[in-house]
């Protein structure tokens, strides 16, 4: 869309409902995901498919691009994220340890840790290099949330982690702690949250239900 008119500039086009759109850092690409099970990235300027990102075996719920690398970070139903290189379409990192549907991912600012909310009450953080586990909050045991986890978001400086989930809760986690300690918890809510966002400044976070 153009924001000035809004007007409709482009659509696009998958097999099955999308669940998922993002724009890269540099605006050069687009990236779409659904129920197709596709990941695809779209060259801008002029429009046409780059790459489709063939790997998962699931609907894909969530993309985001990394902020400071050419990469693209894909949550599916198939209990797997995934990180893809936008510049070759490779898979670069196949993230497991979810028992069930990734519904959410996120990348920190500086583009070192990574993010995934599932259906089996649990979130992670994972190191992008290695793809190695850095925390598992199991709600499970006591950890995290009761319930799905549908939302994960970094702030601004990659500190501190939102996450919601069907439990009716948006929580805050200081990721500093080695055990990612909550700050807070938000209850008001009167459904399941699937969506948090923090502000630029990192001193609001606004979360959807």
């Amino acid at each position: 869309w153009d924001l000035e008119g809004p007007t409709k500039v482009q659509g696009f086009h998958h097999g099955a409902e999308l669940h998922s759109a993002a724009v890269s850092p540099d605006g050069k690409f687009l990236g779409t995901a659904g129920a197709d099970g596709q990941v695809i990235l779209w060259q801008r300027e002029p429009l046409d498919v780059e790459f489709n990102l063939q790997g998962h075996q699931g609907q894909v719920y969530s993309i985001r691009f990394c902020p400071v690398s050419s990469s693209l970070f894909s949550a599916s139903g198939d209990a797997t994220a995934r990180l893809w290189d936008i510049c070759s379409g490779q898979e670069l990192l196949c993230l497991r340890g979810h028992r069930r549907d990734v519904n959410a991912c996120a990348v920190s600012p500086d583009g070192h840790v990574l993010a995934t909310g599932s259906d089996d009450y649990c979130f992670a953080t994972w190191d992008r290099r290695s793809g190695q586990q850095l925390h598992f909050w199991d709600g499970r045991r006591g950890e995290g949330h009761s319930g799905r986890v549908y939302a994960v978001s970094f702030d601004g400086t990659g500190r501190f982690l939102a996450t919601g989930a069907v439990d009716k809760k948006a929580k805050i986690w200081d990721l500093r702690k080695g055990a990612g300690r909550c700050l807070q918890a938000f209850t008001k809510h009167t459904d399941l949250v699937n969506s948090v966002e923090f502000s630029a400044d990192g001193q609001l976070v606004a979360s959807a239900s």
